[in-house]
Order: C-alpha cells, then structure tokens, then sequence
C-alpha cells in the first residue's frame, strides 16, 4: 500500500498541479514549491526507468537497452547528484554546537530510502553491464522482473490456499508450493497485492518438468 501510495503522488501530474496553482491560480499556499516539482519529477522518472514492464515501453518507462544506453545512463548521473545534492533542513545533534550544519538525506534518520536509489542505479547498471554487455544473456532488461512483487504474490498464494493462513506448517507450505508447480493454483485471492503483468509464478514450460520438480520435493 505504502509503495502504491508512493507512485501516486511521485508523479508528473501532481507536479503539474502544484505547478499550476503556483504559477496559474498563484495560490499563497504553493509560493516557492519548484524544488517539490523538480522533486516528484525527478523521482517519478527513476521509478519508471527502474520498474519498466513492457519491452516496447515509452519516455521513461523502456527497458535498459543498449541503444537507449546514453538515454537511462544520463538518468541514472541526474538522478545521483539530485539526492546527493538534497538537505534536510535539519541541524544533526551529533555534531558540537560550534561546527553544527545542516544535515544531508544520506545523513539524515530517513537515509535508507535515498541510499537504495543509489544501490539500485549501481546495480542496475552492473547487471547491464555484465549480462547484456559482456556476456550477451539477455537483449534488455526489465526492471519489474526483478522487483519483489512475484515474492509478495507468491506467499500470497501460498496464505490463499491454507484459507489466509499465515502460519503454515512445513507439510502444508508443501502442499500450496506443489500446487503452484503443477499449475493448479496460479493467483491469491483477497490479497492487498495485485498482479501487473503476464509473470507466471514457478511454472516450468512443461509439465514433465514440473512433475520431477514435485517428486523432488
């Protein structure tokens, strides 16, 4: 919920609209907002650059390829200096009255989120480089594959099937995972997670697999 909250209003249309009542309706309550527009902007594309979804994805929203390389690198170096450039406004405690300055986010008691932007941009760009670069794996990448919804939607499928339980025994765990590998049972119901793409859960292509698969287990 957090994080669909979060993509709501990280997002060119709230900046808009803030844009709007400060420049149009010059509404006291918006004076001095352009660093929240260039806020939401700013975060809103690295969202869509870093959960893309479609091969065939448009502005901000495409795969990492290598011919749209200089487009999401160039991202990737904006992106870093905005949030390493950003200040809470807070003066840090831990430093003596006579050298006290203004804390940066990275410093700041709400760092974590900030510091994983910069992860992932490092990671993402490395996993570029050695898997559609080097190596030749793969032709792009698609940055929603490797979020952690298939994770949610799988323990969500594994509560649905036991009757929203969320403490199975090792046997019933057993159970719903063999389900899932047959194909039996593909999406939770009454979950807070909702499936965003064609991704299928732990389902081998053939059926042979997925049975040597279960007598494995």
């Amino acid at each position: 919920m957090r994080v669909f909250l979060a993509t709501q209003v990280l997002s060119d249309s709230v900046a808009d609209a803030i844009e709007f009542c400060r420049e149009v309706l010059k509404h006291p309550d918006f004076f001095n907002s352009s660093g929240t527009c260039e806020f939401l902007r700013t975060f809103n594309r690295i969202f869509d650059l870093m959960d893309s979804k479609m091969p065939f994805g448009k502005n901000h929203k495409v795969p990492l390829r290598k011919d749209n390389k200089a487009l999401w690198t160039t991202t990737f170096e904006e992106t870093k200096k905005f949030i390493l450039g950003l200040h809470t406004g807070v003066v840090s405690e831990k430093v003596p009255k006579r050298r006290k300055k203004e804390c940066t986010v990275l410093t700041g008691p709400r760092k974590r989120c900030f510091i994983g932007f910069l992860v992932n941009m490092i990671s993402y760009a490395s996993i570029f480089e050695i898997y559609v670069e080097k190596r030749e794996l793969l032709q792009y990448i698609l940055g929603h594959k490797m979020s952690q919804d298939h994770l949610e939607l799988m323990f969500g499928l594994v509560r649905s099937s036991l009757g929203s339980n969320n403490n199975p025994t090792v046997l019933q765990f057993k159970s719903s995972f063999r389900k899932m590998i047959l194909g039996a049972s593909h999406v939770g119901l009454h979950e807070n997670c909702m499936v965003q793409d064609e991704t299928v859960i732990l389902l081998p292509a053939k059926l042979k697999k997925n049975i040597s698969l279960v007598e494995e287990t």
